[in-house]
């Protein structure tokens, strides 16, 4: 019956346009309803952090003495994930919150390429660190935050809400919502420079930047 379904799914995808305008959306669409990415993906993820950080760590013995760690490892792994994809609110905390992560690793990636643009080298950064570079790059970093969050909306709040900070249109009614979003500024200016500075650091002592 479950074939069925989705076999009729398919027909009326590919004879109407009520599941999308093109057939890469309505293939999207039918992910979406047969649970893809509510359930299979982060099956996936679940399990190949579990599964990695479990070799990774040792915590069950050396993989390569030990045959049985390997597959003892995936069984943990696999029982975790199932346990994972079945409390609803995990699952869609981690569809809300993977997405604006790996945005803000783009953020990050694209002030790394402003600063490189602008001629900032790594001794520029921490080796002759003075009070006017701060002044330059912190502003510039908030403005190019800024302009990003104006141009997605309110499709990512925390940066939509330094947009309209910004320009004066945000309220200062220090409610409970209005808190949470102040404390997600603060996390979403403090992740990129946290990731910049890393990368940048890593970058001096490998002699990949400067």
């Amino acid at each position: 019956m479950a074939t069925e379904q989705i076999a009729n799914d398919v027909l009326q995808t590919a004879g109407g346009t009520s599941l999308g305008i093109s057939p890469l959306e309505n293939v999207m669409q039918l992910l979406t309803n047969f649970g893809f990415f509510k359930v299979v993906l982060p099956f996936l993820l679940i399990f190949a952090m579990f599964y990695a950080i479990l070799l990774k760590t040792g915590v069950l013995g050396d993989a390569d003495k030990a045959p049985w760690v390997k597959s003892t490892s995936a069984i943990i792994a696999l029982v975790a994930a199932f346990l994972v994809i079945a409390y609803t609110p995990v699952v869609d905390a981690m569809m809300t919150f993977i997405p604006q992560a790996a945005f803000l690793l783009v953020i990050a990636l694209l002030v790394l390429m402003l600063f490189a643009f602008l001629g900032f080298k790594t001794e520029d950064l921490y080796g002759k660190m003075n009070k006017w570079v701060l002044v330059i790059i912190i502003p510039l970093i908030l403005i190019f935050l800024a302009m990003i969050g104006y141009s997605v909306g309110p499709g990512v709040p925390v940066l939509y809400g330094l947009s309209q900070g910004l320009i004066g249109g945000f309220t200062f009614d220090m409610d409970s919502e209005t808190m949470s979003l102040l404390i997600g500024m603060l996390i979403i200016i403090g992740i990129p420079l946290i990731v910049v500075s890393a990368v940048v650091m890593a970058g001096g002592k490998k002699g990949i930047i400067g």
